[in-house]
Formats: C-alpha cells, sequence, structure tokens
C-alpha cells in the first residue's frame, strides 16, 4: 500500500474530500493525504489517520463531527487537535478516536448520550471519556471501547440492547457490558455491536432482525455466535455484520425464544460468516 486514500459517492456535505459538492460515481485519490494507516466512514463524513499519529477529517459538521469546534461542512480534510492517534472509528454522526496513551476521544452529535460525556449535549471539539483503552469501536448511535484487563464499556442509544448491559436503558456515561472479560476489538452497526474475544469467539449483542424499528428478536447481553472463527480479523471485529448476526441467531433465538434451529442451517449460516470472514468467493 502507498498509503494514499481514495473515496467515491454521494458528496453532498464534501465527504469525498476533493473540494466540491459533486457526486463521485469513480474512486478518486483525496489530496494531500499520504501514509495512512487507517480509514472511517460515517453518514457524512470521513477520517483518516497516518502512520504518524495525525487524524484528518472532513464532510458533514453539522454536529462537530469533524471536531475543529465549529459547525461548518469541511470538503478537504481537516488536521484534528489530537496527537499520537492510534485507532479512529465513526457513528452516524460522531467521532472516536484511541490514543497511544489508551485515552479515549469522542466528540459530534450526542442526542442519545452516545459521546459518554455523561450528558446529551454536543461537542465540536474531542472529549476524553476514558482512559486505559486497547481498542474501539463506534455504532450508529453508540460508542465501544475494550480496556486494558479485557472489559468492553459502551455508552449511547440502547433500545435493542446494543450496549450488552442486561437492560434497553440509554446510557449518557460509559456502562461495562455483561460477561465480557477478554476481549480483544468491538464494532457496531446500527443498533448492535460486536466483541472479539482472545481464544478467537465472536459475541454479539443488540438487534437480530433486518428491520431494526421491529427488533423482532434482540439479544440485552452478549451471545456466543455459534461458529467460532479464526483469532484474527479484517476490519474491526473481522466479518461483516450480516453475517455475524445471522450466525449469532442460533444461540440468541433459541436463549431468548426457546427456539431451536436445524443444525444445517446453523451450519450454513456459520459458513456464510466464515466465507466473509476469509475473504472465500
Amino acid at each position: 500500500p502507498d498509503g494514499t486514500v481514495w473515496s467515491f459517492g454521494v458528496n453532498s456535505n464534501g465527504q469525498i474530500g476533493n473540494n466540491t459538492l459533486t457526486n463521485q460515481p469513480t474512486p478518486q485519490q483525496v489530496a494531500g493525504l499520504i501514509d495512512v494507516v487507517a480509514v472511517a466512514a460515517g453518514a457524512q463524513h470521513s477520517m483518516a489517520l497516518t502512520s504518524a499519529g495525525t487524524l484528518y477529517i472532513w464532510g458533514d459538521n453539522y454536529y462537530g463531527q469533524v471536531g475543529d469546534d465549529s459547525t461548518t461542512d469541511r470538503k478537504v480534510p481537516v488536521q484534528s487537535s489530537l496527537a499520537n492517534v492510534v485507532a479512529i472509528a465513526a457513528g452516524e454522526y460522531h467521532s472516536v478516536a484511541l490514543t497511544s496513551t489508551g485515552d479515549v476521544y469522542t466528540w459530534g452529535r450526542n442526542t442519545n448520550g452516545q459521546l459518554g460525556t455523561g450528558n446529551t449535549t454536543q461537542s465540536k471539539i474531542p472529549a476524553l471519556i476514558a482512559t486505559g483503552a486497547t481498542a474501539i469501536g463506534a455504532g450508529y448511535d453508540h460508542t465501544l471501547f475494550v480496556k486494558t484487563d479485557g472489559t468492553v464499556w459502551a455508552a449511547g442509544l440502547n433500545s435493542s440492547g446494543q450496549l450488552g448491559d442486561a437492560s434497553t436503558t440509554q446510557r449518557p456515561s460509559p456502562v461495562q457490558m455483561t460477561g465480557i472479560s477478554t476481549a480483544t476489538a468491538v464494532a457496531g452497526g446500527d443498533q448492535h455491536s460486536l466483541i472479539l474475544l482472545s481464544d478467537g469467539t465472536l459475541k454479539a449483542t443488540g438487534a437480530n432482525s433486518s428491520e431494526p424499528a421491529r427488533c423482532v428478536r434482540c439479544a440485552p447481553t452478549p451471545r456466543a455466535v455459534v461458529c467460532v472463527l479464526p483469532a484474527r480479523s479484517r476490519g474491526g471485529a473481522g466479518l461483516s455484520s450480516s453475517a455475524a448476526l445471522e450466525c449469532a441467531a442460533a444461540i440468541a433465538w433459541s436463549d431468548l425464544s426457546g427456539l431451536s434451529l436445524d443444525r444445517t442451517v446453523v451450519a450454513r449460516l456459520c459458513q456464510r460468516a466464515e466465507n466473509e470472514f476469509v475473504g472465500a468467493p
């Protein structure tokens, strides 16, 4: 990899980073970015992290998710005030960063307490919410982080149990996820969360329906995924959320509804998840 960043798609708020608001149907290099090692995308904003720990953000800034103490959309990358950043994550309209010293910062929209600042006030600059962290993740309206002791903490919207604290209560301050003590990575979706354990086991919590508004089956605490995947990851927890949650259904549905799935169905779901995990056709 040469460390350049390329983007394409809808550009209504400058999220493509090419100093225009014109939609881009083909990949285009984002000018000025080199030595990039990680990227993240929210609903309409983008993030890029360089090997030197420098963070750049651009696009929609209505809620302050660019973190430059303004609400002005940015059509080109803006350097963050944070230094020594080692990991980034983007929610729908909020941003999360982890520094080399284990500090977790959040900024942007906070309607559901997703910033973890103890209130629901949006922040236009990075706010320190935790120390001693080793990994971070973000869902649409919730934030996740792993601490050095392997526990997982989460804040924000919890309508489907995506925070994994055995409740559906919104949390403006981080709460510990139930039953997790050996986590190494986390990732968030719309209304669900994924947790990767040190032994390669994947757990999921939250909505387990393709229609989150109905949420016909929700797991408010982490449930073990029936297929154990290799202890390596690709993009957060290592596989697509859809496959992970379908696979997790075998355990979550049985635990919550007394249902049992045919073994061939479980095997098919697990095979799909494993194929996506390893990138098989």
